[in-house]
């Protein structure tokens, strides 16, 4: 989105699908810290289950904290990216984000 290559429908479709996944991810991980779920079993016992009551305050903060992870994330690549574009060339070909993996 940076370089403005992409046109206006493109672009709208590419932000809802980082919006989608964003708010799918956030919704997997956030069901671990509900009250009532159990997310792991140990010989068939519930050994690590969720504590946060959905309405409450720390509920509200760990999914704030989920949210704010997931986009890190799938943000970091492109800054990366973007921050060396210019500075990591070799033939003149960009080569910053793949140093990443």
């Amino acid at each position: 989105l940076v370089h403005d290559k992409w046109l206006p429908k493109q672009r709208v479709s590419l932000q809802w699908s980082v919006a989608v996944s964003i708010v799918a991810m956030t919704n997997v991980l956030a069901k671990f810290d509900r009250r009532g779920e159990v997310v792991h079993y140990i010989e068939q016992k519930p050994s690590l289950g969720g504590i946060a009551p959905v309405c409450s305050p720390a509920f509200l903060l760990v999914v704030l904290c989920r949210i704010t992870g997931i986009t890190s994330r799938m943000l970091l690549f492109p800054f990366f990216s973007e921050l060396l574009h210019e500075e990591l060339r070799i033939y003149n070909i960009s080569f910053g984000a793949p140093l990443l993996i």
